[in-house]
């Protein structure tokens, strides 16, 4: 079962990865006319997934050795050789702590402007859910929990 999330993660990354290079490509076509509102997102975004996907790649080849038993660490299994020119893209292009504090401090300058009473738009819509008044759950045993008309 270590192998199944890493093929999951790989499809994710793949996905996020065709997403934002169409924005990239919409950026190119969007600064040739001056307009620039797409670079915080994708730098936002870029710099999250290098943080996540060099950290999820790096921890999954090390499964993946783990996996394979002791075979995973002779070099004819071509693992080790894997690893070792893997592990320096955690830190390459930025060290993937500085690089998703970038992206968290983005995500909380969309948050502040929110909670000035601004709403935003695109992939940060869902935080204008952030300022509308919530009802306190009105569910108290086990099965109204259980119902969902109670507890949303």
């Amino acid at each position: 079962m270590k192998l199944v999330p890493l093929m999951g993660a790989a499809f994710s990354m793949a996905i996020a990865h065709d997403f934002v290079r169409e924005q990239y490509h919409q950026l190119l076509k969007d600064i040739k006319n001056e307009k620039f509102e797409l670079l915080d997102v994708l730098h936002h975004l870029t710099s999250g997934m290098k943080s996540v996907f060099t950290q999820t790649t790096n921890d999954g080849l090390y499964s993946i050795r783990q996996s394979l038993g002791g075979a995973g660490y002779s070099a004819w299994s071509g693992i080790p050789a894997i690893i070792e020119g893997f592990n320096p893209c955690v830190t390459f292009e930025g060290d993937n702590t500085v690089m998703a504090m970038q992206s968290a401090r983005y995500l909380q300058k969309m948050y502040k402007k929110v909670m000035k009473g601004k709403r935003v738009s695109g992939i940060f819509q869902y935080l204008n859910m952030l300022n509308v008044p919530q009802q306190p759950c009105q569910a108290n045993s086990p099965a109204e929990f259980a119902n969902l008309t109670m507890v949303s």
